[in-house]
C-alpha cells in the first residue's frame, strides 16, 4: 500500500490498483476494517484534495479459492463499500460470469468445413 500513497502524491487523474489481501469485503464491518486499516482509508480518502484520485480497483483473485464469492470484492477493493470518505472515487471491477455469453461465439475465427480426409 506503501507504493499506492506514494503514488497518490503525485497527483494522478486515474490509479488502476491491482492487489489485496485475501478475504472477501462481506465478511467485514465498517468498524473492523477501521479498526484494522485506518491509516490506509485516510490516505485514500484524500481528505487534502479537492479534486482526488479515481481509484479502479480489480477485486482479487479468490473466485477460484473455496468457498469463495467471485463476485465480490476482497478487502482493499471493497473498502468503498464499508468507508463512506472512498465513495465517490472509487470503483471496483468484480467478474460476474466465468464464461463469455454466447453471442461471443459469433466473434470466434471459422474455420472451414473439411472432408473425411482432412481436404477442404
Amino acid at each position: 500500500m506503501a507504493v499506492a500513497v506514494y503514488v497518490l502524491h503525485q497527483d494522478p487523474d486515474i490509479l488502476n490498483l491491482s492487489f489485496g489481501y485475501s478475504g472477501g469485503i462481506e465478511n467485514y464491518s465498517g468498524q473492523e476494517l477501521r479498526s484494522s486499516y485506518s491509516r490506509t482509508i485516510a490516505a485514500l480518502a484524500q481528505a487534502d484534495r479537492q479534486e482526488k484520485t479515481i481509484l479502479v480497483w480489480a477485486t482479487g483473485n479468490a473466485g477460484d479459492e473455496v468457498n469463495a464469492n467471485s463476485s465480490s470484492p476482497e478487502i482493499y477493493p471493497g473498502l468503498a463499500a464499508r468507508a463512506e470518505e472512498l465513495q465517490g472515487h472509487s470503483i471496483a471491477v468484480v467478474s460476474t460470469r466465468a464464461v463469455p455469453p454466447p453471442a461471443f461465439d459469433a466473434l470466434k475465427p471459422q474455420r472451414p468445413p473439411t472432408g473425411r480426409d482432412g481436404s477442404p
